[in-house]
């Protein structure tokens, strides 16, 4: 009996291979750009030196941590050749330079060696198509990922610790500030800082984050990142304590040093809060009052970009039909100005709901009538009414908190414009 042993043909016994280098630097500044450029000349004369090798290219990634892949472009390049069949070996300097992460390491060359493409690993002289390969990796991998893991807390001490002496972790770039070097402080930019106190007056004097953000849009406004303000961007700088001349650190923190993922501190790490750290430019009391009037919006449930000024009678008037709120509409006719409160549902879709809608000044000469008053009275409305429903047949059901309803027609009542009295038709 004869047995004739025919041996398998590996991709990597071709005569020559398509060799890529991959490259990495985890901050970029003056020294590491010269590393950088180091790396890719040693491995461009390393590729070239070898008969058996041509380049495959050289994929670079600066300034790139490598905790994880998804901001590594240079990496996703590289991967994307493999897969596209135009490389056949990958060299690069460690483990640590390729993936700092053991589960995207551990991906990645299990995805390059179902293609048939080794990864070389010259610092520790790991092939990991060889049968031990992926034992070694995985172990030098789980070293690497503790090494960052105690160089977070390293880092984090160190931050705390600047903390704790009340200095903030960097020199951040605040809208109506600027670092000053000599002072080794924040101090104000006038331009700036005019701007954000008219952004405060313009909130409390009843403008909405929204009509507030498109006034800055038309003069060409912009945030410290070169961008247009958001109503989400103007609410944190109407939030922010820093404008009272308050530095309050540590209001986030980074939960896992993998992922980088950043939380809000809701108490499981200490603040410091640090007093006259720099001169302010918003008062405590204006403050104080701009709070007060974003809690109430955030107690009425009110949109982003719904108007933050709250009448006597916001969610107070239900629409007896469909059960929807009215909401005030300010409109121009001419010179004279009409504002009338609309059904919710007859303003998104008039299809859905039919109810009429009711003037202001009916809304006010109602209630003083129900109450027994001989002008409107907004504290006196808001202690004695629950809520008042505007029904089809034009009358308002006044329900008082007693438990007390008082039901009065409007129909066919008008306002005179020249003798602001009200006469019927």
């Amino acid at each position: 009996m004869h047995i004739l042993t025919i041996k398998p043909k590996l991709k990597l016994d071709i005569a020559v291979k398509r060799v890529a280098a991959y490259i990495r630097v985890s901050y970029l500044d003056e020294h590491t750009s010269h590393s950088l450029e180091r790396q890719r000349e040693y491995f461009k004369a390393l590729i070239a030196g070898n008969p058996e090798w041509s380049s495959a290219g050289i994929f670079c990634d600066s300034g790139k941590s490598g905790t994880g892949i998804d901001k590594r472009n240079g990496f996703k390049a590289m991967i994307a050749e493999c897969e596209a069949g135009r490389v056949d070996m990958v060299i690069t300097k460690s483990i640590s330079r390729f993936a700092r992460n053991t589960v995207d390491l551990l991906k990645a060359i299990r995805r390059l060696r179902e293609l048939g493409i080794a990864v070389w690993f010259e610092k520790e002289r790991i092939n990991t198509l060889t049968s031990t390969g992926e034992l070694m990796i995985t172990l030098l991998a789980s070293y690497a990922e503790e090494e960052v893991m105690s160089i977070s807390q390293n880092v984090k001490w160190g931050i705390q610790k600047r903390f704790k002496e009340g200095r903030p972790q960097c020199c951040q770039r605040v809208f109506g500030y600027v670092w000053d070097e000599d002072k080794a402080g924040y101090v104000i930019k006038e331009d700036e800082s005019a701007i954000v106190r008219k952004m405060y007056d313009d909130f409390l004097s009843g403008m909405s984050p929204y009509q507030i953000c498109k006034r800055l849009k038309a003069d060409g406004i912009t945030t410290v990142r070169g961008k247009y303000a958001s109503t989400g961007n103007l609410l944190r700088m109407l939030s922010s304590e820093f404008y009272l001349g308050r530095l309050v650190l540590q209001k986030t923190f980074v939960a896992d040093s993998l992922t980088h993922k950043r939380e809000t501190n809701n108490g499981e790490l200490p603040k410091y809060v640090v007093d006259d750290d720099h001169e302010a430019i918003i008062d405590d009391e204006t403050f104080q009052r701009a709070q007060e009037l974003i809690r109430k919006r955030q107690e009425l449930g009110l949109k982003k970009r719904a108007n933050l000024n709250i009448y006597p009678f916001t969610q107070m008037v239900v629409c007896g039909k469909c059960g929807s709120y009215y909401h005030r509409h300010v409109g121009h006719k001419e010179s004279s100005e009409k504002t009338t409160w609309i059904c919710g549902t007859h303003r998104r879709s008039a299809r859905k709901c039919r109810n009429r809608n009711v003037p202001e000044w009916v809304l006010m000469e109602k209630s003083a009538e129900a109450l027994g008053l001989k002008e409107f009275d907004a504290e006196t409305f808001k202690e004695n009414i629950d809520h008042v429903v505007a029904n089809e047949d034009d009358s308002l059901a006044f329900c008082f908190k007693d438990g007390r309803v008082t039901v009065t027609k409007w129909k066919g009542i008008r306002k005179c414009a020249q003798s602001r009295k009200y006469q019927r038709r």
